[in-house]
This record gives C-alpha cells, sequence and structure tokens, in this order.
C-alpha cells in the first residue's frame, strides 16, 4: 500500500503537467515543465486511476479483517493493537472472574 500511494504522490502531478498545465495550490502557480505530452498523460491517468482502486480495495479488506477479527474469531486483536497495554487489562478481569 505504501509504494500505491507514492505512485499516487507521484503520478498526480505528472499527469497534469503532462497535459502542459500548470498546478494551482493555494495562491501558488507550479508552471508546467513538461510541454504537452498526450500519450504519457493518459498512462499516468490510467496508472493513477488503478492505483487508486487497489488503495481503496486495500482499505476495504482492512476494515473487513477488523469486522472478522472482533465480530467473528473474537481474539482480542483489535485489542492487542490499539489498546496500550495489548487488551491485558481485560483478559486479567476474565481470568479473575472465571476463578470466582
Amino acid at each position: 500500500l505504501l509504494a500505491a500511494i507514492a505512485v499516487m504522490l507521484l503520478s498526480g502531478p505528472l499527469m497534469i503537467w503532462s497535459a502542459g498545465e500548470a498546478i494551482y495550490v493555494f495562491a501558488f502557480t507550479i508552471p508546467s515543465p513538461l510541454g504537452k505530452l498526450p500519450d504519457v498523460q493518459h498512462a499516468l491517468r490510467v496508472a493513477h486511476g488503478y492505483t487508486g482502486s487497489f488503495i481503496l480495495a486495500g482499505m476495504i479488506l482492512h476494515v473487513l479483517a477488523v469486522f472478522k477479527h472482533t465480530v467473528l474469531n473474537r481474539d482480542g486483536t483489535f485489542d492487542k493493537i490499539m489498546i496500550p497495554d495489548g487488551g491485558r487489562q481485560n483478559r486479567l478481569a476474565a481470568v479473575g472472574r472465571n476463578k470466582a
């Protein structure tokens, strides 16, 4: 996923510049260092689109994995990741209840 983010960061500006356009950021303008390159612009647009779809699919898979571990497996993986003590307090409380 990190490589896909890097591709998005590079292909976006290059796609605009290869169309011969400048990039406008707030009050600043970054002129195009390239002329019009329609074939390169098309290839970058396709790469940018596919990479965006790949990132979206990865995000959906991560959300589904959270759902699986939280609801189906109930293995405490989410607690281990999100709680600083790794969900240890919850496990200790459960052991204490089982002994009583």
